[in-house]
């Protein structure tokens, strides 16, 4: 029997080669004919090119380098020719990888295959023609598949999903991975940019001097030197996520062509964008992402919340405070003579203050004597304890009064 194997190849630019080229024909045959020899596959097998967003090209050097999505061969792209690099045997597939460049050594980030998303970093080695894994060490992420962007020796990479495989569901990881390069050091991130997270599933499109991120509703345009982006929605474009996720994708420098069937039967719809062009146009709204938020900014809205919390409690108890000190309304009919105390706020008042209070500072000794304990028995009845007595801590003979204005609250 005849076997048919379908290779779908994502043809796009890589983000960092800043070059974006697609095979010719004869380098298709080519690599064709070398991938059908390691899949011992029979006569008559098919290829067909797609193109699902993942990047292939990278340039090294002026020197054009092609990784078809999902092995680890690796062609250079010369004179018309695709000439094998490596020395790989068949590795099975790991799709949605990320090739990336760096120092003029190639590595590939993550992927998926054999129903695994890894979170692996392999480089290839020109001189033994084999990869080579790359050990890491701080915060690594669980798993690797989506979108990255780079600056330096620095790879942000976010939008991460495991695939549960059509048995569980599918897991997406919502932080940000910052690795570096030299160190081989993983960071994480919160990711507090709301354009950026809680989307499932993007497409990912690799251009020249672009990446290109479609979302269900918008896509997001990244400036690769600046990493600065600006939000398009897809009616601009043209386009749907329907209409782009896993359709045909062709780069030609920063335009990128979406091909997909019509509403017709047999009709073909070719949509072309200039993200340069889409650029410019919205230069205005350019964002500059949070890659790299520091601890205040990552947990804001909790300090917010905490110090509303805070003033609240402070509010609460000063207004407590107030109404045991100064009532906003007479307590259990409060006398004239109570609201003297409790205007004055003294808490310990002298014999002569308290004539004063009680009105009676004009009367004989004898007779204040005697209206002084009346009224001091009429207030012990209605506040038990608002008016104690102590000895004068000066003169032993003298007492002192002391104001509870916490005994108003009490009710008999």
């Amino acid at each position: 029997m005849h076997r048919k194997i379908v290779l779908i190849f994502c043809l796009v630019a890589n983000t960092i080669s800043s070059f974006g080229q697609l095979l010719t024909q004869n380098q298709k045959n080519t690599i064709a004919k070398q991938i059908d020899k390691f899949l011992a596959s029979e006569t008559g097998s098919e290829y067909k090119y797609t193109s699902c967003g993942d990047q292939q090209f990278c340039v090294i050097n002026q020197d054009t380098f092609f990784n078809p999505n999902g092995f680890h061969y690796i062609y250079q792209l010369k004179n018309g020719e695709a000439i094998r690099k490596d020395h790989s045997p068949y590795h099975g597939h790991n799709f949605r990888r990320n090739l990336i460049v760096y120092k003029n050594d190639i590595y590939l980030l993550g992927g998926y295959g054999f129903f695994i998303t890894n979170n692996n970093i392999e480089k290839f080695s020109f001189k033994t023609k084999e990869w080579d894994f790359v050990p890491t060490k701080g915060e690594r992420p669980p798993f690797i598949r989506g979108f990255y962007l780079q600056k330096g020796e620095f790879i942000y990479c976010f939008n991460n999903k495991k695939s549960g495989n059509n048995m569980e569901p599918d897991i997406y990881d919502e932080h940000i991975y910052k690795l570096d390069l030299n160190t081989r050091v993983w960071t994480q991130f919160e990711n507090i940019n709301k354009d950026l997270k809680n989307i499932k599933d993007p497409t990912e499109i690799y251009l020249k001097d672009y990446s290109v991120v479609l979302y269900p509703a918008y896509c997001i345009i990244f400036n690769n030197k600046s990493l600065e982006y600006i939000k398009i929605s897809n009616d601009e474009l043209n386009l749907t996520y329907v209409n782009i996720r896993d359709k045909e994708v062709e780069v030609n420098g920063n335009e990128f062509t979406c091909t997909y069937a019509g509403a017709v039967a047999n009709e073909i719809l070719k949509i072309n964008n200039d993200a340069d062009k889409l650029w410019k146009k919205h230069i205005a709204d350019i964002r500059q992402p949070i890659l790299e938020p520091n601890f205040f900014q990552c947990y804001s809205l909790y300090f917010i919340i905490l110090a509303i919390v805070i003033i609240l409690s402070g509010f609460i108890w000063l207004f407590k405070l107030h109404r045991i000190i100064i009532p906003e309304t007479p307590i259990d009919n409060i006398s004239p003579v109570i609201n003297k105390f409790i205007q004055s706020g003294k808490s310990k008042v002298s014999l002569d203050e308290l004539d004063d209070f009680f009105g009676i500072s004009h009367m004989e000794t004898e007779s204040k004597k005697s209206k002084r304990h009346r009224m001091l028995k009429n207030i012990d009845q209605k506040h038990a304890g608002f008016i104690s007595r102590e000895k004068d801590e000066v003169d032993r003979r003298k007492f002192s009064y002391i104001i509870d204005f916490q005994a108003l609250k009490k009710k008999k």
